[in-house]
């Protein structure tokens, strides 16, 4: 089954996704062998690693050291998908819409003059335009996450209260035509604030998991400065990167 190279493991991976969704791998069944799927998708064992990788993230399969890869149950899915890769750069919306009902609502939406620190962060000049944005995201209308997010509007242009509560990332790819790049994170441990306290349905002093990135297009120029708060129940961090 021969494939073009641009974006393969991607495709791959949507085709392994419509292939569980059909029930040809069933829940708690191994997925097949990494060189047999290599053979199957005439493609090299490290793109299949990727493919796996998206899927993994997505919370379709997971991986047993020693034994393989293995479908997902629903009960599986619900208790161990709320996680955080730190090298995956899928928007919010991409990750999740296919598993779960995805709400945004807008707290606040305004524009103003970036600050230093937001500056050094985002490559700007003093004073540089930002658009200056609290949003909260549901699974399932059960509080997910909290994000503040600052984006320069000299990169994202024309951006809207009403876009934002929709998917940034398909704004951003589909209608003005860019492809996002890395992201470089920072993660920390807080207690919650009076923000998480009321969006998040937290009590004070309760574990809050708070991270920082940095999220850059693919020619470099940074387009976002978000700071995005768990609940302590509601996210952890993975690593599976493959280099």
């Amino acid at each position: 089954m021969a494939m073009k190279k641009t974006g393969i493991y991607q495709k791959i991976a949507d085709d392994l996704i419509d292939r569980i969704k059909n029930g040809e791998f069933r829940t708690g069944e191994q997925l097949p062998k990494q060189i047999d799927l290599a053979k199957y998708y005439d493609t090299s064992r490290l793109t299949i690693q990727k493919a796996i990788q998206i899927l993994i993230s997505k919370g379709y399969v997971y991986a047993k050291k020693g034994y393989g890869t293995f479908v997902k149950g629903e009960k599986i899915k619900n208790n161990v998908l709320y996680q955080y890769d730190i090298n995956d750069s899928t928007g919010f919306t991409e990750k999740f819409s296919s598993l779960f009902t995805i709400q945004s609502k807008i707290i606040s939406f305004d524009t103003r003059a970036a600050d230093e620190k937001e500056c050094e962060k985002l490559d700007l000049k003093i004073g540089s335009t930002i658009y200056d944005i609290i949003r909260i995201r549901y699974l399932d209308n059960q509080p997910f996450r909290l994000e503040y997010t600052i984006i320069p509007a000299t990169v994202i242009k024309n951006l809207t209260q009403e876009l934002m509560e929709q998917s940034l990332y398909s704004y951003i790819t589909d209608e003005l035509k860019l492809k996002i790049g890395s992201a470089f994170r920072q993660i920390r441990a807080d207690k919650a604030d009076h923000y998480d306290c009321a969006y998040l349905d937290c009590v004070e002093a309760d574990p809050i998991l708070e991270v920082e990135q940095v999220v850059s297009l693919k020619d470099g120029r940074p387009f976002e400065f978000t700071q995005i708060r768990y609940r302590y129940d509601k996210g952890y961090i993975i690593s599976n990167h493959i280099l």
